[in-house]
């Protein structure tokens, strides 16, 4: 039974003969104060265990948990000359250098916010079953899931076989962008291209 400062009573635990001496009565009482378990129990609740409240090392167990890492790589958005055939990522004479090798990225961690909202979407991912009303239900917790509304994305299953196109009518952040265009982040269809389109 708690007293009146919620900390469980310790005189059911007294004998007999100490139970009338106010020193060791204090003394019991107030080391059963200290240790009481109850707030790191809470504590370990709010901040580990929930993840709509977890924060920090927390996340990261989270998101081993469902395989999604905190530091993803954001592709580097320089484009190449090219022709028809390398469009979109291509541009013509005199407008941008020839193609010299495979680009690399910027590394980018998450914050806790953006980290936990990509967790959550994951793990949703791993119990859908990619119909496009799960993959809209996806996308629009990932991106207007939080009380903030953006603006309409949706899925569309395009004309071409195999092929799904995510549409946008906001502007995406670069991170969300390199979410969206890495495939092992981003919850799709087994064997199903992704075209991206934004209309901000």
């Amino acid at each position: 039974m708690k007293n009146a400062a919620g900390v469980v009573d310790a005189s059911a635990t007294f004998l007999s003969q100490y139970a009338t001496s106010p020193i060791l009565t204090s003394l019991i009482q107030a080391m059963n104060a200290a240790i009481d378990p109850d707030a790191d129990f809470d504590n370990f609740y709010t901040y580990v265990w929930n993840v709509n409240t977890a924060q920090g090392f927390a996340l990261d167990i989270w998101g081993r948990i469902v395989n999604v890492p905190r530091t993803i790589t954001i592709p580097d958005s320089t484009t190449s000359f090219g022709f028809d055939e390398a469009l979109p990522d291509s541009e013509p004479f005199n407008q941008a250098p020839f193609w010299n090798g495979p680009r690399g990225g910027t590394l980018y961690t998450l914050s806790d916010d953006a980290y936990r909202v990509l967790i959550l979407t994951k793990a949703l991912a791993n119990i859908s079953s990619f119909t496009a009303q799960s993959m809209n239900a996806l996308l629009n917790f990932m991106f207007n899931g939080q009380g903030t509304t953006r603006g309409s994305c949706y899925v569309l299953e395009t004309a071409t076989p195999m092929q799904i196109q995510y549409v946008f009518n906001f502007a995406l952040q670069s991170w969300e962008a390199a979410v969206l265009e890495q495939a092992s982040l981003m919850p799709r269809p087994a064997g199903v291209g992704v075209t991206i389109t934004v209309n901000p």
